[in-house]
């Protein structure tokens, strides 16, 4: 019982660090993430943030970057390509 503390103890600045380290590699990816459900306008005008100011109120966040970059851009085709070409060959070796 007293080694489980001491093991505890011993390793809980080593878990302090990694929790630290992810949370500082996670924040950028939460940001992207926030900032593709805004509208350009609020991209320009403030950080993503200010969403946290009004985190329910769902007239701040739209798909309009998502339709965009899947319907205009063509990236839906791109990715209809690689599920024709990856599942097959997962399967099939």
């Amino acid at each position: 019982m007293i080694k489980k503390l001491v093991s505890m103890f011993s390793h809980g600045p080593l878990h302090l660090v990694i929790i630290i380290v992810a949370l500082i590699w996670i924040f950028p990816s939460v940001g992207l993430l926030i900032t593709s459900f805004r509208s350009s306008a609020d991209v320009a005008a403030s950080g993503w943030w200010t969403i946290f100011e009004h985190p329910f109120n769902f007239t701040y966040y739209t798909l309009e970057n998502y339709q965009e970059v899947i319907l205009k851009i063509g990236i839906g085709k791109a990715f209809l390509n690689t599920l024709l070409i990856t599942i097959p060959a997962t399967i099939i070796p």
